[in-house]
Order: structure tokens, then C-alpha cells, then sequence
């Protein structure tokens, strides 16, 4: 008679499921730092427009630049006081406050989908 070996492989060979969300995922982190980028480009011109336009409500936020004083404009942007925005930057605040949620919503779903991955 014989002997039928057979091999037992250690390693985990992944379905096509595993496969496809590891991909969406990648897409996933690939449009998070295309809004990321474009969230940084928004307050950067949103900041620039603010110093020239509204000097004195730049300077009543603590003259914040984009990598200096952002908490202040922060607090600006999604606080109480952000009546105080002027009307000409309000379109720009809007769509800026929904970016940043969208990239809070992004990296939750992408903190579930990598965590269904490693598991």
C-alpha cells in the first residue's frame, strides 16, 4: 500500500472577497490623501483670502497660517463664532467643513474595512 502524504501549507491562501476589499481599501487610501491634499490647498487659500480681504478678523483669530495657530482657526471654521466669517469666505468655510467631515467618515470606514482585513 501506499503512503499518501499530503502537505499542509501554512499559509493562508485569501478568497476573492479578501482580495476585493483589500483593493477598495487601497482605493480608499488613495482618495483620502487626494482630500487630504485638497482639505490643505482649501485652507491655505482660505486663510490667504482671509488675511487680505477681512485683516482684522484674521488677526482677531490669532493670525493663523497653515502650519502655525490652526486650532484657533479651527475653532473659526467649526465653532460657535463662525457667524464671524465674513460673507465672501462662508461659501468657502461650507465646503471646507463638509471636506473635513468627509474625511473623518473616510478614515472610519477605512479603519473597519483594514480591521475585517486583519482579521
Amino acid at each position: 500500500m501506499e503512503n499518501n502524504v499530503q502537505m499542509i501549507s501554512a499559509v493562508r491562501v485569501p478568497n476573492a472577497d479578501i482580495i476585493q476589499l483589500a483593493t477598495y481599501a487601497s482605493y480608499g487610501f488613495i482618495v483620502l490623501l487626494l482630500c487630504v491634499v485638497v482639505f490643505m490647498v482649501l485652507i491655505s487659500l482660505f486663510i490667504k483670502q482671509l488675511k487680505t480681504d477681512n485683516h482684522n478678523a484674521w488677526l482677531s483669530v490669532g493670525s493663523p497660517t497653515l502650519l502655525k495657530n490652526n486650532f484657533a482657526l479651527l475653532s473659526l471654521l467649526f465653532g460657535k463664532n463662525n457667524k464671524e466669517i465674513p460673507n465672501t469666505l462662508s461659501k468657502k468655510a461650507k465646503i471646507i467643513r463638509y471636506l473635513a467631515y468627509f474625511i473623518l467618515l473616510l478614515i472610519i470606514v477605512l479603519m473597519i474595512v483594514t480591521h475585517k482585513l486583519a482579521s
